[in-house]
């Protein structure tokens, strides 16, 4: 069990966890076939100008590189835990990061809207997309072609990508900090409110369209993920139910479970084949 550490990501390709929280440490964890937990790097960042907490982490898709963001800084270090590239985010506390799918360009949100990085070129320029208000999270899609932000006037914001073309959905009842693309990216799906909230991205878009959505926990959504592989979407309420749903559209779950505190993040391992769903909660975390 990780105890302390709230954020926990698979490696996208091997058997590896990284986990971080208040103590300003980022730990990559192996996991072997018989379930021990090896800790095999510990990065620190209390030498860094950050506040300590690291807060967000993300994985390049190819696992060469772990990025990671504390108060204004964003941090890129190697899969052995060598820290390689540090940014300083102009609008303040970085609200989310996120890979682009295919290729080394990491996003990072907060106030004043995204900051593109390319992580590979020194003497690039970053790329911005402006908008008046603090983004909170922050969704690229499987196909890169939009990039979706929770943001604190509880709406979605999204841009069209390349040309920036950007519109948002409004409706929550709280703040939509939690989302995430299905495989296909034909719908991103939203927590900030009880019901689970579908928002169609086919070739008409969300545009002037109502979303799909399912009435089932009690509470609001907290935390959810979905496999990047077979599509299985876990969902968490407020209340510490956790549900697993054989795709995101389904009108009731497959399982579901009752837990002894609210979840704070949910990760499914991308291996394939694997079945394996990281719970953080705030008491302790598991797999």
């Amino acid at each position: 069990m990780l105890k302390v550490h709230l954020r926990l990501l698979w490696h996208p390709r091997n058997a590896v966890l990284a986990s971080a929280g208040k103590d300003g440490c980022v730990r990559l964890w192996q996991l072997d076939p018989a379930g021990a937990v090896t800790m095999q790097a510990n990065v620190s960042l209390l030498d860094n100008e950050s506040r300590g907490w690291v807060e967000h982490l993300g994985w390049r898709p190819d696992g060469m590189q772990l990025a990671m963001a504390s108060g204004s800084q964003v941090i890129v270090c190697s899969v052995i835990g060598v820290v390689e590239q540090a940014y300083k985010f102009p609008g303040g506390t970085v609200g989310a990061i996120s890979w682009r799918p295919v290729g080394a360009q990491l996003a990072a949100a907060g106030y004043g809207g995204v900051r593109i990085y390319s992580v590979l070129d020194s003497i690039a320029k970053p790329h911005d997309l402006k908008w008046k208000g603090s983004l909170l999270s922050l969704h690229w899609s499987p196909d890169a072609k939009v990039i979706a932000a929770g943001c604190q006037d509880n709406t979605v914001h999204f841009w069209r990508m390349p040309s920036g073309k950007d519109a948002a959905m409004t409706g929550f009842i709280y703040k939509p900090l939690q989302a995430a693309w299905t495989p296909n990216g034909k719908w991103l799906v939203t927590g900030g409110s009880p019901l689970l909230i579908l928002w169609p991205f086919d070739k008409s878009g969300p545009e002037g369209r109502s979303p799909l959505t399912i009435e089932w926990h009690e509470q609001a959504i907290c935390a959810l993920g979905v496999a990047p592989r077979s599509g299985w979407l876990a969902t968490a309420s407020r209340g510490g139910r956790l549900a697993l749903w054989r795709r995101a559209g389904d009108a009731n779950p497959r399982a579901w479970a009752s837990l002894d505190s609210r979840v704070g993040h949910l990760q499914w391992s991308p291996r394939k084949g694997s079945a394996l769903l990281a719970v953080g909660s705030r008491e302790v975390s598991g797999v």
